[in-house]
């Protein structure tokens, strides 16, 4: 069997390219291999997302079609755009074409938008945009079970076509020791640190934490990510400002894109990360936060408290309550016991859902997907 992978990959700055080096990484662990190349699994590099150009994403499908099954990890970031804010539009001419070459497609939707409350035009927009990757896929996979809930409710996709299958966490990866990281960030040892792990966006909530930082005492705000699109962008200039009129340029340090061989050195330094975002699908940066076992508070939004009933490994608090956000990170910052127990439940879900596991369960989709279309050729 053989299996070409389209997506995005570093160093290309985009989460599902970090995801996909992740579960390639997870496929060598499972398969025991150190290339491969030789067990037919290939990744076909997009390597400009936000071409304009059609053609970019037709070749990279040409070039990758010789196969029993094509993934293709998907996002409207990842492929192409015909103006500032309309991604996802390439998709059109590639899915269809997929079809009509009889490719066997497997499509990772990495965000799932509930339109139950959109306006009509935005509804419409986004059924048309989803269509050809929902409809033309052989098998989808979603990260989460209330993603595929609402593919059965709101797109019509049979539950027989779906699987779920979390983002993973890192195996056997070590913080530095919090001394030695502070000192490289110029953080006293004594502080208390809450770093906010992720791209910069104006969903993320980071002036959440600017907002009550003053409150806290002997406590600096690190953000460890970078802004990749003109809003993020807008919105980062906007937490300057509002840093600066706060009078808080001491206590709060943006890193941008943190690559991965630093963030033993940022996980080390912090005691607390947050993730008070109003709107998310489901979040890498937090799975990759429980892999170095650091507590984590998160806003109290419906994935976060699903991931939480489900994996633990979190605290959930309403970030829109300034007073009750304060007394959350305060009983997380001081509390020993409450850490323990995120601590313990953190290793749980490593143990169960670390990448290796994850790749294990895809490539078992692969089989089962390889297996029922020899099954319908004969």
């Amino acid at each position: 069997m053989k299996v070409n992978i389209l997506s995005t990959a570093p160093p290309t700055e985009c989460g599902i390219g970090i995801t996909n080096h992740y579960l390639m990484e997870g496929m060598k662990q499972a398969l025991k291999i150190r290339d491969l190349s030789k067990k037919d699994i290939y990744l076909h590099r997009i390597r400009n997302p936000k071409s304009i150009n059609p053609f970019h994403f037709i070749n990279i499908l040409l070039k990758a079609r010789h196969c029993d099954i094509l993934h293709i990890q998907y996002n409207h970031d990842c492929f192409g755009t015909i103006g500032p804010k309309i991604n996802g539009f390439q998709n059109i001419f590639v899915y269809p074409l997929a079809r009509l070459l009889r490719i066997n497609l497997v499509t990772t939707f990495h965000e799932i938008s509930d339109l139950s409350n959109s306006f009509f035009i935005r509804r419409i927009f986004y059924r048309m945009l989803n269509f050809f990757p929902l409809h033309f896929s052989d098998h989808i996979i979603v990260t989460t079970e209330e993603a595929k809930e609402l593919l059965i409710s709101q797109d019509k996709i049979s539950p027989n076509n779906i699987s779920v299958i979390p983002l993973g966490a890192i195996e056997k990866v070590k913080k530095m020791d919090q001394e030695s990281a502070r000192r490289l960030l110029d953080i006293p040892i004594e502080a208390k640190v809450i770093t906010q792990f992720g791209f910069i966006d104006s969903n993320k909530g980071h002036d959440k934490i600017i907002n009550i930082l003053d409150n806290l005492q002997n406590t600096y705000f690190i953000i460890a990510g970078s802004s990749r699109s003109g809003k993020g962008e807008r919105y980062r200039r906007s937490l300057c400002k509002k840093i600066r009129e706060k009078e808080l340029q001491d206590r709060v340090k943006f890193l941008g894109f943190v690559k991965e061989e630093d963030y033993p050195k940022i996980m080390g330094a912090s005691d607390l990360l947050v993730f008070p975002y109003s709107d998310i699908t489901s979040s890498l940066a937090l799975t990759t936060a429980i892999s170095y076992n650091v507590p984590i508070l998160t806003s109290d939004i419906k994935p976060f408290e699903q991931f939480k009933k489900r994996f633990g490994g979190i605290i959930t608090a309403d970030v829109n309550d300034q007073n009750f956000l304060l007394l959350s990170i305060q009983a997380v910052l001081y509390s020993k016991e409450a850490v323990n127990t995120i601590i313990k439940n953190q290793k749980d879900f490593i143990a169960n859902y670390n990448w290796k596991e994850i790749a294990s369960r895809t490539f078992s989709v692969y089989k089962e997907c390889y297996v029922q279309t020899k099954s319908m050729s004969y």
